[in-house]
């Protein structure tokens, strides 16, 4: 019997070649996408999971209350790792990680500026599980010059060798290669380069030996602390741990600074997906764009459903005769269920193989990968249960899609199919035009999502940001030594044409901006605040386009004593409440005694800029004049002849620094570099947008198939009557017509519903424009009328005769 079916199955395919092309290419479309899109969220999904001991791992933040304003920040003291293990029971062990600096480093001939490099404590091991290629874990960073880098760190300096015992120096010190491990995995967030032991910034910024002043680094946060708890570790008992430990050790400074502080912890495994705390330099993602990939996965593979069941039912006059002679020769319904059945199991299969030939195309031969930044691959390694899911999956979306047709086409009464007055009823129409109805709503829902989100992105990239940044180029001082020679640097290249203004800051709009603690003048007295801190040279407010409203500019005189001069936003100012800013006492580095390091006046208040990303407000910030040239040399270029001026400055750099290669970005790159995420999530939605659409397009080619077939004798008639083809066309189109509007009418508020979360994470927002949802709806009439015409115009124009006769 199953012979029989398998064959009877597989002739009717090759016999209706056009429909079982579409049938399958619809099917097999729906299943690549859905598969790709499992394998993502596969990816999401297990963040972190690879390390043996995930479940006992958690990070530390801390949360800063000062006079009010609350601060949570994914960094902590580098004291609190070594106190938690030696005061509580419950922590077995810790291991810190800070971010170094861009950093040049050199083997033989070979320079490259690494940005991914770690210091971290000996042992990360014991709580991270990382593939070693060569060396061994053991007293890896147990000593001050060790260094253990990744497979792809390594290949960029010895190629294919084993670097193992190998040098590779920096600026200040060398390094001998201990291990080499396996690059992280694309799912994990702890992605580097290379580890430094964290004894190396021990030496070069030592604790301080007075035991007061060490309690005082817990109010200093530079490093990510993570811990390893007991296995019988209950998470809700960290609370009376933080408590315990601001009480012991914290408490008599928060008295003094009107302060209070505590601490929280993340397990490994939500970090990706759970962190939202400040300063965390780590890759995290975004939930929302997980549920809506997730649920465009399920829409996708319903589209390819109801594609099934159009065509099937658009084929059932065919296939009436088909069915009345199998029952009166003593086939009974139950058959022909199975049968239809099997049909639509071995469509899918067939389709199934075709999609993971798509899959692997679209991963190895196409930037998918790139575009999502990720390695999702269907490589049968580790894949096997995942690929018999899907093969799973596979028979259940042909069972899914046969079910329809199968109890429909058996319920075929035989007299009058072989009679051929077979009609469809109402209820099966409204259902297929239900599915087509749905097919459109979610493919204009889609579209409208794409288009707003780009109508964000882009709205972001060209808002005017308060400062100038075309034509900005930014040029990193590497070392001290070169950073001292900075102003003589600038002053000889803003000699140049090419080149309006130059000027020197510690930190970049858009690359991280200090948050330092304050003391500022309030109504009644000085009173504590964290505020955004900038220190810069002179001239940065021209080199930047910044507008000064009130007050003056850093002048040359007040360079002897640097930390005494700032300037201030206006956000600042309402923030204090001041009616003017000018003349307002500011401290900062305060010391335990109460002293302040810094301390000085308001001098000027510049008009409000953006220096984060514009998902967040502008925020309170302080310029304050460095008292020695650190950070970036900011160079304005005048925008003429760019090339000549670049190798001008480049030329110029070697002779100042002949022993470093020439390191430059441009500040609009470096801010687009912000929402790089949101631009590949837009980007992936507006692909799976054209999917939904071209699926939906084989729905209502079927149903158009459908209906034409139907309405062939009243085609017929009304040319003999005297109608043109032009009004037959827009007869059999009106009823499309008022699906596609019907879908635009249920999808508009449901897409504006979904993407109104997403704008609202912007501090600064674009708005949803009306004409969108317009614009779009007459989009998908269009495709819809293309799509419907050309069944519609080949039926238009048939002989009449032979449409007459065709019933």
């Amino acid at each position: 019997m199953f012979r029989n079916y398998l064959i009877v199955a597989l002739r009717n395919i090759y016999r209706n070649k056009v429909y079982s092309l579409l049938n399958v290419a619809g099917l097999a479309v729906g299943i690549a996408c859905s598969i790709i899109i499992a394998l993502y969220l596969k990816n999401e999904l297990t963040y972190d999971q690879h390390h043996q001991k995930a479940a006992q791992i958690y990070r530390v933040g801390s949360r800063f209350d000062i006079s009010g304003k609350v601060d949570e920040i994914a960094l902590s003291s580098r004291m609190l790792g070594p106190i938690l293990k030696d005061e509580y029971e419950e922590i077995e062990e810790y291991t810190r990680f800070r971010w170094i600096p861009r950093i040049l480093v050199r083997h033989g001939e070979k320079r490259f500026y690494e940005e991914k490099m770690l210091f971290a404590d000996s042992t990360v091991f014991d709580l991270f599980d990382f593939e070693f290629l060569a060396g061994s874990p053991k007293n890896s960073l147990g000593n001050p010059n060790s260094i253990i880098i990744t497979r792809s760190f390594s290949q960029r300096y010895f190629g294919q060798e084993n670097p193992v015992g190998k040098i590779l120096s920096t600026d200040r010190h060398e390094y001998r290669v201990r291990a080499m491990i396996a690059d992280p995995p694309a799912n994990s967030h702890l992605k580097f380069a290379a580890l430094l032991p964290y004894a190396r910034l021990d030496q070069s910024l030592p604790l301080p030996e007075d035991e007061e002043e060490r309690k005082g680094e817990l109010w200093s946060v530079s490093v990510y602390t993570y811990l390893l708890m007991r296995p019988d570790f209950v998470p809700e008992t960290f609370d009376q741990i933080s408590r315990s430990l601001y009480t012991r050790h914290m408490k008599f400074i928060g008295d003094q600074i009107n302060g209070k502080a505590e601490f929280t912890i993340e397990p490994l495994a939500r970090i990706h997906y759970g962190s939202a705390m400040a300063y965390d330099r780590f890759e995290y993602g975004n939930s929302t764009y997980l549920y809506s990939f997730f649920a465009i996965g399920i829409f996708i593979l319903l589209l390819a459903i109801i594609n099934y069941m159009n065509m099937a039912t658009a084929r059932s006059s065919s296939r009436a005769r088909e069915v009345g002679m199998r029952k009166v020769l003593g086939g009974n319904r139950g058959q022909l269920i199975n049968q239809f059945l099997g049909e639509a199991v071995i469509m899918s299969l067939i389709a199934f193989g075709f999609a993971l030939v798509l899959v692997e195309l679209i991963l190895s031969l196409s930037p998918f990968n790139r575009l999502i930044g990720s390695e999702l691959s269907l490589a049968p390694g580790g894949n096997w249960p995942f690929l018999l899911v899907c093969l799973a999956g596979a028979i259940g979306v042909g069972i899914i899609s046969g079910s329809y047709p199968a109890f429909y086409l058996s319920s075929i009464i035989p007299a009058k199919a072989l009679k051929g007055t077979r009609k469809s009823g109402k209820t099966g129409l409204l259902v297929r035009r239900g599915l087509v109805t749905f097919q459109f709503a979610v493919s204009i829902g889609v579209i409208v999502c794409t288009w707003l989100m780009y109508n964000q992105i882009d709205y972001v990239r060209s808002r005017d940001l308060g400062f100038n940044q075309e034509n900005l180029l930014l040029i990193p001082l590497q070392d001290s030594t070169l950073a001292r020679k900075a102003p003589e640097i600038r002053d000889e290249l803003v000699t140049h044409e090419g080149i309006s203004a130059g000027a020197i800051a510690s930190d970049v709009p858009g690359t991280g901006i200090s948050l330092m603690l304050f003391r500022a003048e309030g109504r009644e007295n000085m009173e504590e605040h964290i505020f955004n801190v900038m220190f810069v040279g002179m001239g940065y407010l021209e080199t930047m386009g910044l507008h000064l409203l009130e007050g003056q500019d850093f002048q040359p005189e007040n360079q002897s004593e640097a930390g005494a001069h700032f300037l201030v936003n206006q956000e600042l100012v309402r923030k204090m409440g001041w009616e003017n800013g000018l003349g307002k006492h500011l401290q900062a580095q305060l010391n335990l005694d109460g002293n302040a390091q810094m301390d000085g006046h308001v001098q000027g208040v510049v008009e409000d800029f953006n220096v984060k990303s514009l998902h967040e407000g502008i925020q309170p910030l302080v310029l304050v004049l460095q008292d020695q040239p650190s950070g970036v040399l900011h160079l304005r270029l005048s925008g003429q002849n760019i090339h000549g001026t670049m190798d001008y400055i480049r030329q110029k750099w070697e002779e100042f620094d002949p022993d470093r290669p020439f390191d430059y970005s441009f500040l609009d790159q470096d801010f687009s570099e912000l929402y790089a995420r949101d631009n590949r999530q837009s980007t992936l939605l507006a692909i799976l947008a054209f999917v939904c659409v071209f699926i939906s397009c084989l729905g209502l080619l079927g149903l158009a198939s459908y209906s034409i077939q139907q309405r062939t004798r009243e085609i017929g008639i009304r040319k003999v009557l005297g109608a043109s083809v032009l009004q037959i066309v827009f007869m059999l189109f009106r009823d499309f017509l008022v699906l596609v509007g019907i879908a635009a009418l249920l999808a508009s508020p449901v897409a504006w519903l979904v993407v109104r979360p997403w704008i609202h994470s912007f501090a600064y927002q674009a708005g949803i424009p009306w004409y969108v949802f317009i614009i779009t709806a007459l989009g998908a009439v269009l495709v819809a009328f293309i799509t419907v015409g050309f069944h519609s115009l080949r039926a238009a124009q048939a002989n009449p005769v032979q449409s007459l006769k065709y019933e």
